[in-house]
């Protein structure tokens, strides 16, 4: 196949390149050129020209897709929209929406190359932020991580259904995610916030999320039926999606769980059951949410962190300190109160016990003396 590599110059003086080949004519018809321009550097037009013969010496050319990027992402939300749950759609669209379609949407989706993925990212790492309450621009390596998994997802979709020849994704390595220990409350800092929380209408919620290690959108999800203030026993099997909209079942069934809950716990929930039922009048439903609004709505995970922030205030901690430290918290506390790992994966919802003590391994109090006194009673008799 012949082709070759062209320089332009635009009009605002910047060089662009572009490829030029044989559009793969079948036998006994006249020659045909393609012609692929936007490409920033020669190296990009190079790799794209790799790309082309490959295909067409492997007998898996295509007449390359003249869609946007933007365009293709819409076709493939739509397509994938009955195959992923409504809150991973949901997460897709605002991750597209919010740091690919700005940047990359306007490029023919057979012009991106790994080049353009990478600039991407570096972008987003600089200065992707959207919504920033320090003085932090850059998204966090794990946010930049997400994209890639959608890009890739997105762009391996369109290679197997011949829209572009490679995913160029598969060239482009995501950045590292540098480790960290999770955020715990103390037994001191649990307590104050408890003690905070005592006058806010999320009370409850605090509680809730404190006494079982559920997730924030878990406990928005929960409903009175779901609750047995006899036994002591929450059945968590659904969560919340993002936008508030609706309540998605829990994925697996590990995940799908009960959790006894402390007494003290179980008396905050029968005072807030009564106060609710008294606030909401018309409104209210035995069937309804334990956390709700005015009108017996389930409250947005998006709110329950912001109203959660006025209670941190009040309980003089930091803003490290969000709706999820409850469940670290949990986790650290019922750890070292030496309920088994078991337990405390089953509760948490785990897929198994290695993934708790991979994440909470260093809140379990050591035994090694314990360890060193039992042999020596074995080994030499002592007491």
């Amino acid at each position: 196949m012949r082709g070759s590599i062209f320089k332009r110059r635009y009009r605002d003086g910047s060089i662009g390149y572009g490829v030029i080949y044989d559009n793969h004519p079948e036998p006994g018809k006249p020659r045909k050129q393609k012609r692929i321009r936007g490409f920033r550097t020669k190296k990009e037009a190079e790799h794209k020209l790799t790309e082309i013969r490959w295909a067409i010496q492997n007998g898996g050319y295509y007449e390359p897709s003249k869609s946007l990027v933007s365009e293709y992402a819409d076709k493939w939300l739509a397509e994938v929209a009955h195959r992923v749950r409504p809150f991973t759609h949901y997460g897709y669209k605002e991750r597209l929406k919010d740091y690919v379609c700005p940047h990359i949407g306007h490029v023919p989706i057979a012009w991106v190359q790994p080049q353009h993925v990478k600039d991407l990212y570096d972008l987003l790492l600089r200065d992707g932020r959207k919504r920033s309450r320090t003085t932090k621009t850059g998204l966090h390596p794990r946010s930049v991580v997400h994209v890639h998994r959608i890009l890739n997802a997105m762009f391996g979709e369109a290679v197997r259904s011949k829209v572009i020849f490679v995913n160029p994704c598969a060239h482009v390595r995501p950045p590292r995610v540098p480790q960290r220990e999770q955020r715990v409350l103390s037994e001191s800092e649990a307590r104050s916030l408890v003690q905070a929380a005592e006058s806010s209408d999320l009370y409850a919620f605090v509680v809730l999320a404190l006494s079982s290690g559920a997730r924030a959108g878990e406990v928005a999800a929960l409903t009175w039926p779901r609750i047995d203030l006899e036994s002591g026993r929450i059945t968590i099997a659904y969560g919340l999606s993002k936008d508030g909209s609706a309540s998605e079942e829990l994925k697996t069934k590990r995940s799908r769980r009960s959790v006894t809950l402390p007494p003290w716990a179980v008396t905050v929930l029968k005072v807030h059951r009564a106060k609710r039922k008294l606030a909401l009048g018309e409104f209210w439903s035995d069937d309804g949410f334990v956390i709700s609004d005015k009108v017996g709505r389930p409250i947005r995970v998006t709110d329950l962190a912001w109203r959660f922030r006025e209670i941190t205030k009040r309980a003089h901690l930091g803003l490290d300190v969000h709706p999820h430290t409850l469940r670290h918290t949990y986790a650290s506390l019922a750890l070292k109160a030496g309920v088994p790992v078991t337990t405390v994966a089953a509760n948490l919802g785990h897929s198994s016990s290695a993934t708790t003590m991979n994440v909470y391994a260093h809140h379990i109090p050591s035994s090694e003396d314990a360890a060193a006194k039992a042999l020596e009673r074995v080994l030499v008799g002592a007491s």
